[in-house]
């Protein structure tokens, strides 16, 4: 189950033929340009948070972050960087290593060195 607001967005990438594609990416909600939906403001109460539910594959790669990757980093970017990452015996992930270069990546882009990311991966 997920729960969700604003520009804080996650993908899931699923395993397809040894390489991992996009699965599902969240949507974000904005009340006009560059005005996302946040928590604990007056407007955006819990019935403005989407809920969602997903049965996760083995090897699926959830990846939780805020607006700084998102904004930062095409979904194709970081899509290829997990494939780059993955090992090619057993198609699994450094989850500690795909964060680092995901937040350095998106600092490069961005010069804003606050990039917050969470990596799961269902084993």
């Amino acid at each position: 189950m997920s729960c969700h607001i604003g520009d804080s967005s996650f993908l899931i990438a699923r395993l397809r033929k040894n390489n991992f594609e996009l699965f599902f990416m969240s949507k974000d909600q904005y009340h006009n340009f560059n005005f996302p939906y946040q928590v604990g403001r007056k407007l955006d109460t819990i019935d403005k948070f989407i809920f969602e539910e997903y049965d996760l594959c083995n090897k699926d790669i959830v990846i939780l972050a805020t607006d700084g990757l998102w904004d930062n980093l095409q979904i194709k970017t970081i899509l290829q960087t997990v494939n780059i990452l993955k090992d090619k015996k057993t198609n699994l992930i450094d989850t500690q290593k795909l964060s680092e270069v995901l937040s350095k990546k998106s600092q490069i882009m961005s010069f804003n060195k606050y990039v917050f990311i969470i990596i799961l991966e269902k084993k």
